[in-house]
Parts: C-alpha cells; sequence; structure tokens
C-alpha cells in the first residue's frame, strides 16, 4: 500500500511538472508569429528540345518567379510574357521558357482585378544554353472589408 501511494504522488507531481513546463513554452495569447521570409522556389533544370535537323540555332532560357508583394506570397496562374508570348506561372509561381539567344521584352500580363505590376516591361538578354533569371512583382488587391452591420 505504501509503495501505491508513493508513486501515485510521484506521477501526480511528474503530471504537474510536465504542464507548467508545457505552459511556459506555449506563445502568449494574441501574439504573433514571424512571417518566414519567402524565397522563389527551386527548379529543376529543363533541356529545350531541339530538332535532329542540325539547325544550330542556340537557345537559352528566361526564368523566374512571380511575387505578390502585398502578401510576399509566389503566385501561381499569373501570365507572363517573353518576347511576345504568354506563358503562365505554376503552382510556386515559377515560369520557365525556352528562346532562341537574343534579348526579349519580360512583362506581366494581369488585369486590375489581379492586381498592378510592380514594374513595367524588362529588356533581358538570354545567352546559350544559360538560364536568365527575372523575377516580378505585382501588388494584388486588398481584400474587401466585411460590410457594417
Amino acid at each position: 500500500m505504501q509503495i501505491r501511494k508513493k508513486l501515485g504522488t510521484a506521477i501526480a507531481a511528474s503530471g504537474m511538472l510536465m504542464i507548467m513546463l508545457g505552459v511556459g513554452v506555449l506563445p502568449a495569447q494574441g501574439a504573433e508569429r514571424p512571417m518566414p521570409a519567402l524565397q522563389p522556389s527551386p527548379r529543376p533544370a529543363i533541356n529545350p528540345v531541339r530538332s535532329g535537323r542540325g539547325t544550330g540555332v542556340q537557345m537559352g532560357h528566361v526564368t523566374g518567379t512571380v511575387i505578390d508583394q502585398r502578401t510576399g506570397a509566389p503566385a501561381a496562374g499569373v501570365s507572363v510574357t517573353v518576347g511576345g508570348v504568354t506563358v503562365k506561372t505554376d503552382a510556386n509561381g515559377n515560369y520557365d521558357y525556352w528562346v532562341p539567344v537574343g534579348s526579349y521584352p519580360v512583362a506581366l500580363s494581369i488585369s486590375s482585378d489581379q492586381g498592378t505590376p510592380s514594374q513595367g516591361s524588362v529588356m533581358v538578354d538570354v545567352q546559350p544554353n544559360a538560364a536568365t533569371v527575372q523575377h516580378l512583382g505585382f501588388v494584388s488587391p486588398a481584400p474587401a472589408a466585411p460590410a457594417a452591420a
């Protein structure tokens, strides 16, 4: 009986200690966790498909991430124009388009419902077998405030 009593007391004391230590680790109510700095997600290497005709056209690609400046998050499904051709960003906000070596304008093609581009068209120089990185940004509209009752 004596052992049971000591064991019960030890378990109760351990439980109380765990509760007190656990509560000290919890964040204060209402405290906001800091947002981590978002970085463009890594892209796998993509090789262009070349025709078997041996045309000798050197290719490079324009790649980047579109970021919503209001939220700091990558934007999926946004249209980007590279040299007159429009491509859409993937689920991670990335775009990638292969072109012959040369200079190309790169710009966002978004509607006013989607937001306002942070910069205009940017000229990029594409080098052979290389990635030319051009990140783009826009500011999305703020969410509508709830109607007052």
